[in-house]
């Protein structure tokens, strides 16, 4: 069994103000053995109707962003903490230390995962480039850093790379 495997949750009642509002569970979508891990905030509004992390607003500028940098969002992985860190929330989660999101953009920390040491890429969330224009230029260069990381050998597939 991966690492994924059995990781979907089907109930869970810790967040009483998410579980007032919420339709249904929002788990992660893409190939456990992905070589990126993208981890958002929470699921809004879009995401609870269709039950997929980032499908509204916040997920088209995400997949113009992989699009931009030669990714494929069929080929990473995406979820929410409720590994490339979209905003602060998560990073500060992962990291377990307070984050500095736009100055830190771009960035590769150590983390500890499910007790293995993992690289987190710190970036900013995608919803801040629909408040603050200025964000994209980061936005946009942190998705071509994570693409770096990408392992050609392990399928991950690069845009126009067959």
């Amino acid at each position: 069994m991966s690492e994924m495997e059995g990781l979907d949750v089907t109930a869970c009642e810790r967040c009483d103000e998410l579980v007032a509002c919420r339709s249904r569970i929002v788990n992660g979508t893409g190939p456990a053995d992905a070589d990126l891990l993208f981890v958002g905030e929470a699921p809004g509004e879009h995401e609870d109707e269709r039950g997929e992390p980032f499908v509204g607003r916040s997920g088209d500028v995400l997949d113009d962003g992989l699009r931009e940098a030669g990714l494929d969002r069929g080929d990473v992985r995406i979820t929410n903490c409720v590994v490339v860190t979209l905003g602060k929330v998560p990073a500060e989660h992962l990291l377990d230390r307070d984050v500095a999101v736009t100055s830190e953009a771009g960035e590769v920390r150590e983390a500890t995962v499910g007790g293995e040491p993992r690289r987190v890429l710190v970036c900013v969330h995608p919803a801040a480039t629909l408040y603050d224009p200025s964000q994209r230029e980061t936005f946009a260069a942190t998705l071509e850093r994570a693409a770096e990381f990408t392992d050609e050998s392990s399928g991950q597939s690069r845009l126009g790379e067959f």
